[in-house]
């Protein structure tokens, strides 16, 4: 014994000697107060829940105190703990008004809480609003699916702890919570549900239905997830991971960025209410707000005299949906005094709808000095309704390149073969009701994103990057992205260049698999050149129901986007 003792004592004093400690048991990270009390409905997946929170604590070194005792929320009782998780918990589970007060100055003093499920349909809104409001963003749960339905979760925040780790579309069984009102903007979103993968119940959301969310609420920070209803879903990887994520996060043990809407920082104030059909705007760096009005008129609101003035007026057709439909102030309008307007000249030789560069003095635009950037070729019979989806958008992007959304330039519903489902008509006489012949056509600069170098006397140059290298037969190299209806409006990241686009699809519904898809609006997210399908397929980063009926109709393979399409010859 005395000789294992000095071994003992030795080695120690080696591990000393080197700069070494000999190992001992870490502290744990935080502590955590589990309370599963109910004084309403119970879940039986209560158990599951304890024994994975357990697990949790065991694997990830953290304290864990599980109780349904409500006399433990004292302000000293809990200034002990790190993070209070409400677990299932339903119905006023606190006996005093002493024990809510210890709950708000627990959050008040930095702390944070977790409420998982029913722990965001507590049915106390009457009795404690406070709860609701703090936990949900004032929002309530009227509702749920009906059962526990396979479904998919969109993940919203990819950075979050407690959603790091998870897949963009997230595909499990859920009893699925409807809310009273999107807490969107008093929240955080994490998690979105989509209510087109399974049955929403009565009082479904719509397509922006956010189901687990973050915010800095009260002084410290609270954490909720409104899923969690089934035993399984406490051996499910991805749930426990989402669930210790946002424990973690609301301990402090992991940094995460849970900044909502700050409602302070906002003022609503009316420019100019004396609009007819105003298209596009643009802040100038002295703070003038210029705006332009589809019947041609360019004008420009003066905050330092809080009027508007007339700039100057263009002559536009104004059939359909054309006239002065976009505008962008020069990147250097400070010192140039340039503006960008998309209209559709109506003394033009021939139907086109055209960017045109012109100079700003004053308040005064120069009619005079107008120079054309580009032309976009624009179909107008005018002894029938007029196509429409002519696109109109402009915007510089970061280094310096003027995009320009255009449309199909196609009507959907003059022929009623097509019924408002895409139009493509290839027989002979009719290519005007055919979007192939433009959107789908690598050679024609409609239903396009191009991307284009404006040039100082006019005209433009191609930079490099696009879709189509210059010379590349059958194609137009000012093309960045192509396959689109109407991209009437897009905007441009700063940071990084992507541009954010949202397209119409057809005005038919419901989708029929001989005819086509559903009325969908797209909204993608385009980080490099490609091909989004129309009028051959969706192919989409996010889609939005144009009607309420749940589609059929699925997104073709995300490699499309990049699928170089020219026109068929013949109809396939």
């Amino acid at each position: 014994m005395r000789r294992n003792t000095l071994l003992i004592s030795v080695i120690a004093g080696l591990l000393l000697a080197l700069g070494l400690a000999p190992p001992a048991s870490a502290a744990p990270a935080f502590r955590a107060l589990l309370f599963t009390k109910t004084a309403g409905y119970r879940h039986d997946s209560i158990p599951a829940g304890i024994a994975m929170f357990q697990q949790q604590a065991a694997a990830n070194n953290f304290e864990l105190v599980q109780t349904e005792d409500s006399s433990v929320f004292t302000a000293s009782n809990l200034a002990t703990f790190d993070v209070i998780i409400m677990f299932q918990t339903s119905g006023m589970v606190w006996t005093s008004a002493a024990q809510r007060q210890a709950v708000e100055g627990y959050l008040a003093s930095g702390k944070g809480i977790v409420g998982i499920h029913n722990a965001t349909d507590m049915g106390i809104e009457s009795e404690y609003p406070w709860w609701d409001q703090t936990i949900n963003g004032g929002a309530h749960m009227p509702e749920h699916s009906p059962g526990v339905l396979p479904g998919t979760a969109i993940v919203a925040d990819k950075q979050h702890p407690s959603t790091a780790g998870l897949p963009d579309r997230w595909n499990r069984s859920e009893e699925w919570y409807n809310f009273d009102a999107n807490p969107r903007g008093n929240v955080h979103v994490l998690v979105t549900a989509d209510e087109r993968t399974y049955n929403p119940g009565s009082r479904a959301m719509g397509p922006d239905h956010p189901i687990s969310w973050c915010r800095n609420a009260g002084g410290g920070r609270v954490w909720a997830t409104a899923m969690g209803h089934a035993i399984d879903s406490y051996s499910e990887t991805n749930f426990r991971n989402h669930v210790l994520g946002g424990v973690r996060w609301a301990a402090g043990n992991v940094a995460g960025d849970c900044g909502g809407t700050v409602w302070g920082n906002f003022e609503k104030r009316t420019l100019d209410d004396n609009t007819v059909d105003p298209m596009a705007m643009g802040v100038a760096p002295d703070g003038r707000v210029f705006y332009v009005e589809r019947g041609g008129q360019v004008k420009i609101f003066k905050p330092s005299t809080n009027s508007t003035v007339t700039a100057g007026t263009l002559s536009v057709y104004t059939g359909g949906e054309d006239g002065l439909t976009g505008m962008a102030l020069d990147p250097n309008f400070a010192s140039n005094g340039y503006i960008y307007l998309y209209h559709s000249p109506a003394s033009s030789s021939t139907d086109v709808n055209r960017v045109s560069r012109y100079t700003v003095s004053g308040d005064t635009l120069n009619t005079s000095s107008g120079v054309t950037i580009i032309d976009i070729p624009a179909y107008r019979d005018r002894t029938f309704p007029e196509p429409g989806h002519t696109g109109g958008y402009i915007e510089f992007g970061p280094d310096g390149n003027l995009f320009i959304g255009t449309g199909d330039d196609t009507p959907p519903n003059l022929d009623p073969n097509w019924q408002g489902y895409a139009p493509l008509d290839w027989r002979s006489g009719k290519s005007n009701l055919d979007a192939a012949r433009s959107a789908g056509n690598t050679n024609d600069l409609r239903g396009k994103l191009l991307r284009i170098r404006p040039s100082a006397s006019g005209g433009y140059t191609i930079p490099s990057g696009n879709l189509y290298p210059q010379g590349t037969a059958q194609t137009k190299p000012e093309i960045y992205a192509m396959g689109f209806r109407n991209p009437f409006r897009f905007s441009i990241d700063p940071a990084n260049g992507w541009v954010y686009l949202a397209d119409y699809g057809p005005d038919r519904n419901p989708p029929t698999t001989n005819r086509g898809p559903e009325g969908l609006v797209e909204l993608n997210v385009i980080k490099t050149p490609g091909n989004y399908g129309w009028p051959f397929c969706h192919v989409t980063t996010s889609r939005t129901r144009r009607t309420t009926r749940t589609p059929a109709w699925s997104a073709r393979s995300s490699t499309a986007r990049h699928r170089s399409t020219t026109r068929p010859t013949t109809p396939a």
